[in-house]
This record gives structure tokens, C-alpha cells and sequence, in this order.
């Protein structure tokens, strides 16, 4: 997973590329994922879409392992599911 920081807006912003974006013909190659953001003290989680290019030329790099998103989106389902249902007995 790769966690890119966008450096043209004046709050944190960040975006984890999930897969390819819909590009309509003769479009640019697009990205799709999820844009995490804060915006009055609370952080906002919501789908994303980005430019290749742009992603490649213009977002910087911050933070990267070896695991997969949608691993990490699988475990955070389960851990959700789990507290649900702790919460429900």
C-alpha cells in the first residue's frame, strides 16, 4: 500500500490508490482509491479519484508497505463486524 500526500491544498490530505479509475476514450489513465482527509479537527474518509500522471508527477510519496489495501480493508471489515456483534450479545 501507498499513501501519497497532496501538497497543493492547505489541510492534510492524503489518498491510497485502490485500483483503476474509469477513463472515458482518449482520457488520461485515471486511479481510483480513497482520500483521507481533516477538515475542522475531524478526519473525512471518501472515494478518490486522481490522474496517473498527476499521481506519478505531483503527489508526494509518504508512506509505503508491503501489504495490499484491499487486505487491510478486508481486516478493518472484520474488525468491524466482530465489534458489532460483541456489542449485539
Amino acid at each position: 500500500m501507498k499513501v501519497y500526500k497532496n501538497p497543493f491544498v492547505s489541510y492534510p490530505c492524503y489518498f491510497v490508490k485502490t485500483g483503476a479509475g474509469w477513463s472515458a476514450r482518449g482520457e488520461a489513465s485515471k486511479s481510483k482509491g480513497y482520500d483521507v482527509e481533516l477538515h475542522n479537527g475531524k478526519w473525512t474518509c471518501r472515494d478518490g479519484c486522481y490522474y496517473d500522471d498527476t499521481i506519478k508527477h505531483e503527489l508526494v510519496l509518504v508512506g509505503e508497505n508491503r501489504k495490499s489495501i484491499h487486505s487491510i480493508i478486508k481486516e478493518a471489515v472484520i474488525c468491524a463486524v466482530l465489534e458489532l456483534v460483541k456489542e449485539a450479545k
